[in-house]
């Protein structure tokens, strides 16, 4: 089995430009980081130098750290992601998890993670300049344990999913039902103390795995419903640039119908004192509930495989890997 340790590039990317010779004390700089923002990658090492430019031109008043987690990639990345720590103005880690799968990698990520708030984008997202900060008043500001920021598109040829418009504060009060888009991965935050309280991501979610998708919102109904507050605030921005259009739009949409159901019939398992208010929360949800139409059927038909994908696994006749 590798490693599952990280590689540390703090000297390649000491706080505050400082070398080797200049930096303080590892353990008391851990101590001090304020935000941590995780990204994990696989194989995109033909767009990744974008994304990593966007990364550079962060500008914070706070300590913190970017770590790069290599996703069992078989291309060009982990070069891509060394050269890129030895050039950094930020501190950098860098890690490879063996396991493909994204909720693996975000588990190394949190894992490896000394920031109090621990953040979340992808590698095709590129964040504003403010982003560390604008996260880090969030959480200041608000007695909340996750958020979710905007997510807008990059790219205006690109077909418009996977993003988040809305310009206006959303509180989730503990015990929240979230429907699946509330919060996106792609621009979403937690305290350290959520995943001390209610674990990592679960790994049969999420681009890689099974189930195809819903790593996030499964993360945050499980957050909300131990007690934690959360909200949507409009404040931090990521622009996605995830090139889907076609086809590769379509694609994508069905992954989510099919995490939907799952993300549902997980909840409905593991929360049976909810079940009522999740199936009608899962009715209301559904286009079938205004209209009967061929494509809401077929939709519902794709959330109905992934639940009954979830629970053969649950029951133990169709285990998860």
């Amino acid at each position: 089995m590798s490693d599952p340790r990280p590689a540390r590039h703090d000297d390649l990317a000491a706080p505050q430009g400082q070398g080797v010779a200049g930096a303080p004390d590892m353990a008391a700089a851990d101590a001090a980081i304020a935000v941590s923002l995780l990204v994990s990658t696989r194989d995109r090492s033909a767009f990744l130098s974008r994304t990593l430019a966007s990364f550079e031109r962060i500008e914070s008043r706070r300590t913190w750290e970017l770590i790069l987690v290599d996703n069992a990639s078989t291309d060009a990345t982990w070069s891509l992601l060394e050269a890129f720590a030895r050039a950094s103005k930020h501190r950098v880690r860098l890690l490879r998890e063996p396991r493909p799968g994204l909720s693996h990698a975000r588990n190394a990520g949190v894992r490896a993670a000394a920031g109090r708030i621990l953040c979340f984008t992808d590698d095709d997202c590129y964040p504003r300049p403010d982003f560390i900060d604008a996260v880090a008043d969030v959480f200041e500001r608000n007695d909340i344990g996750f958020m979710g920021g905007q997510v807008l598109l990059f790219d205006p040829q690109d077909a418009p999913v996977c993003i988040t418009k809305r310009t206006r504060r959303v509180d989730f009060p503990p015990g929240s039902f979230l429907a699946n888009g509330e919060v996106q991965g792609a621009c979403m935050a937690f305290r350290r103390e959520v995943f001390d309280q209610v674990g990592l991501f679960d790994t049969a979610f999420g681009a890689g795995a099974p189930l195809k998708a819903a790593e996030d919102c499964e993360m945050t109904a499980r957050a909300s419903f131990a007690g934690w507050k959360g909200g949507y605030f409009p404040e931090p921005v990521v622009y996605h640039h995830h090139r889907r259009r076609g086809e590769g739009a379509l694609h994508i949409l069905q992954n989510y119908d099919y995490a939907r159901g799952a993300y549902y019939a997980k909840l409905i398992a593991r929360y049976p004192r909810r079940r009522r208010g999740i199936l009608k929360e899962w009715y209301w949800s559904s286009p079938v509930s205004r209209q009967a139409s061929p494509t809401a059927c077929v939709r519902l038909w794709r959330e109905l495989r992934g639940a009954c994908r979830y629970a053969l696994a649950h029951a133990g006749a169709d285990p998860l890997p």
